[in-house]
């Protein structure tokens, strides 16, 4: 019996040391560049076969254990530029994923371009770079899987979007700090900081500054509006409120004017004295059937 007793000691200690040295050996591994340039390869493979985009990785750096960081991302569709960001910085739990749960501590995203197009058959580059190359047959039973991103941050960032009748929107020098939650039943999102150059077809160009709350996990969902502040060089709107219902647009909002430039209401008045300027107090309430407002 002591023979036996220090034969499967003697297997417990060589297999136990086996596992230390496997397990080094596994951590260095995926700590090499040879292994970053594989995940990287592979990510653009599975991408390229599954998706209608294509998308390009130009460096890996990190761990894929929960730590990564991305340089050059670019994603393209039909040979054309979608979106490009200079830096990504994600760091994520693996043990959530048993759960059905990708949960992200935060993801910080630097020099983000995006061109987001729409064409005249009402269709999205960004959406179709994104559709699925052999889409999955409808099922009846929802997915239960959840990615909760904790923090979220975007800096030096330029956004553009062009719809089909030629109307756009530029969103320059943006910043963004918030975090989302993708659930089974909807959305949840909290943007506590957004902040960037504002130019649109038709309107002034301004500076803007907003924290919003968006939730559609119950049905209609609404939009909570902290702040939303505009200023052009010869105006200054500040609006706050609530749009509880989503589907009716039900709402009950607040627009201060304190300082409203006459060239910035002839954008909307055509008719309008550029030297007539406007101040005061606009309060939005009701849905779309039925909207009154007090001017003060």
């Amino acid at each position: 019996m002591r023979l036996l007793g220090k034969i499967l000691r003697w297997i417990a200690i060589v297999g136990t040391a086996l596992v230390v040295v496997a397990m080094v050996g596994v951590w260095i591994t995926i700590h090499t560049a040879a292994f970053r340039n594989f995940v990287r390869v592979h990510a653009e493979q599975y991408f390229a076969e599954n998706f209608q985009g294509r998308l390009t990785i130009g460096n890996v750096q990190g761990s894929v254990l929960g730590n990564l960081q991305l340089s050059k991302v670019a994603l393209s569709h039909q040979g054309r530029d979608v979106a490009k960001i200079g830096k990504l910085h994600i760091r994520f739990r693996l043990l959530p994923l048993l759960y059905s749960t990708f949960s992200v501590r935060s993801l910080d995203v630097s020099g983000l371009r995006l061109n987001a197009i729409e064409d005249k058959r009402q269709q999205w580059n960004l959406l179709e770079a994104f559709s699925e190359r052999h889409p999955s047959p409808p099922s009846s039973s929802s997915s239960s899987f959840r990615v909760l991103l904790r923090g979220l941050r975007v800096r030096e960032s330029d956004l553009r979007v062009a719809f089909a009748d030629g109307k756009g929107y530029r969103l320059s020098a943006a910043t963004l700090d918030g975090r989302i939650r993708i659930l089974p039943e909807g959305i949840v999102a909290d943007v506590s900081g957004l902040k960037g150059q504002l130019a649109a077809s038709g309107f002034p160009k301004c500076a803007i500054d907003a924290s919003l709350a968006y939730r559609d996990t119950t049905p209609p969902g609404y939009l909570v509006i902290r702040w939303l502040r505009l200023d052009t060089p010869g105006s200054k709107i500040e609006l706050a409120g609530r749009i509880s219902n989503l589907e009716t647009l039900a709402s009950n909002i607040t627009l201060k004017a304190p300082k409203l430039a006459g060239q910035d209401v002839a954008a909307f008045v055509p008719r309008w004295s550029k030297s007539a300027g406007l101040s005061g107090t606009i309060r939005v309430t009701g849905d779309r059937r039925d909207m009154h407002a007090v001017v003060a």
